[in-house]
């Protein structure tokens, strides 16, 4: 039988010789050696759509190789002033961030080398949390929310009037370095914890209550008492921000009815609502589970708070302008965020 015969003939005979044998193993075996050497190595990841259901917005995400990731990016939020103090700073992973669109902006002439976002220029923008008192907290999620984290392996977020130290060497897997922590302001009514662990555990579906709040706080922060990040500034890795951004901007939306109109016993000023959320971001961090230890970074205060309010003051004394909140109120109706 020849070996033409015996690959091609429909008589079964292939089979049965070792010729045709190693020669189907000859084939194969070059086949898987073209398939290795002729396959891209620069292959990407598909791109995808995610629907975040709390925004009601479509965003799309693309998965980036290691290779085009930068190491570390804070976004320093300021609503004013930019001091000359910042510029200390690494320009190389230090990004101003401006908020706040009614507000005029002065940068010092320092600052030229940083990066420069303006919120109110992003793709997607909601002015409503700069207008109702939300502070940092709008930064932290628009971000996410314009995809500015995606090439990026660890994130972070501080404010115009702190400075934070060399932060590069500092920076770990699955740990949060913060400037600030403590356990303040966290009982009813003052804090809605109640409406807090809801909204988590729904998120989440977990089952957590201020109790394991304190215990995985001590094993974490491996501390004697129970501590969270505070000041809306942390550096995290990028996939534990990715976890949570989409439910601090549900909560966000959820808080404005409790914090802005229902008489309840929190406190109705301006940048309450900020401070709130300051704790939900601490307390969001302890509980992920992306987050396994938290690392003590410090911070300098730059001392510039006041030249950033006039004489009105940060929102503590006032409340927020009843035109604004009815307003916000008939829209978020509209939305049902």
């Amino acid at each position: 039988m020849s070996l033409s015969r015996g690959l091609f003939a429909g008589n079964g005979e292939c089979g049965s010789s070792p010729y045709s044998k190693l020669f189907f193993m000859v084939i194969i075996i070059a086949f898987l050696i073209v398939c290795i050497v002729t396959f891209p190595s620069n292959m990407t990841c598909p791109s995808w759509n995610s629907h975040i259901s709390a925004s009601k917005a479509s965003i799309h995400h693309t998965c980036n190789g290691p290779s085009d990731r930068k190491n570390l990016n804070i976004f320093i939020v300021f609503h004013k002033h930019a001091d000359h103090k910042l510029s200390t700073h690494d320009s190389s992973y230090h990004t101003l961030f401006a908020v706040n669109p009614s507000i005029a902006k002065e940068i010092d002439s320092s600052m030229t080398e940083f990066d420069i976002i303006h919120e109110y220029n992003l793709t997607w923008f909601d002015p409503l949390f700069q207008e109702c008192g939300y502070n940092e907290a709008s930064a932290i999620v628009h971000v996410g929310m314009n995809q500015l984290h995606k090439k990026l392996k660890f994130i972070g977020f501080s404010q115009y009037d702190i400075r934070l130290p060399e932060t590069q060497s500092l920076v770990q897997k699955n740990t949060c370095l913060y400037a600030l922590a403590g356990f303040n302001v966290m009982d009813e009514p003052i804090f809605p914890q109640l409406l807090f662990f809801d909204a988590y555990n729904k998120w989440y579906n977990t089952n957590f209550t201020i109790s394991d709040l304190k215990r995985i706080s001590l094993m974490k922060f491996g501390s004697s008492e129970p501590q969270i990040p505070l000041l809306s500034t942390f550096v995290i890795p990028v996939e534990a921000y990715e976890v949570l951004y989409p439910f601090w901007l549900s909560f966000m939306y959820n808080l404005f009815i409790p914090c802005k109109i229902t008489t309840n016993g929190i406190p109705k000023h301006h940048r309450h609502v900020g401070g709130i959320m300051e704790r939900v971001f601490g307390a969001s961090l302890v509980l992920c589970d992306t987050i396994l230890k938290f690392h003590f970074m410090g911070m300098e205060d730059l001392g510039t708070k006041s030249v950033n309010y006039d004489s009105k003051g940060d929102g503590d004394g006032y409340e927020t302008a009843p035109e604004i909140v009815d307003k916000w109120h008939d829209i978020l109706k509209t939305r049902k965020c």
